[in-house]
């Protein structure tokens, strides 16, 4: 991304090096110039009326909270081989009565944190 934006509507810019490009192309194509708020587009929020662009720092926050929190799962989910769910589900009966502690640890930490990433975008 450039360091300055011309915005011709909410959902259409261009990017250019200079302040001086992005008001040549709003003098030929309507809108306003604006400095580049921030590094990822999908966060901009564009007010045409009071020609400004910010950048949603919440709704990034956010998101990279809920990936970080779906990586640790997929991690822990990863942890969980076949052998121990084979074990878990068949062997597992007469051995572990109340089921296999390994295999019971990590889907409660599965668990624990789907909860967190569903709440933490339920609070957002």
């Amino acid at each position: 991304m450039k360091n300055y934006l011309a915005i011709t509507s909410p959902n259409k810019y261009a990017d250019f090096d200079t302040l001086a490009e992005a008001q040549a192309h709003v003098f030929a194509h309507g809108g306003f110039a604006a400095a580049t708020p921030g590094q990822y587009s999908e966060f901009f929020v564009i007010d045409m009326e009071a020609e400004t662009v910010n950048f949603d720092q919440t709704a990034y926050d956010t998101t990279v909270a809920a990936k970080t929190k779906l990586a640790a799962i997929a991690e822990l989910e990863n942890q969980i081989t076949l052998r121990m769910l084979r074990e878990a589900s068949f062997d597992s009966a007469r051995t572990y009565p109340q089921g296999n502690p390994r295999v019971g640890k990590t889907a409660k930490q599965v668990i624990a944190e789907i909860d967190a990433a569903i709440e933490t975008i339920r609070s957002s």
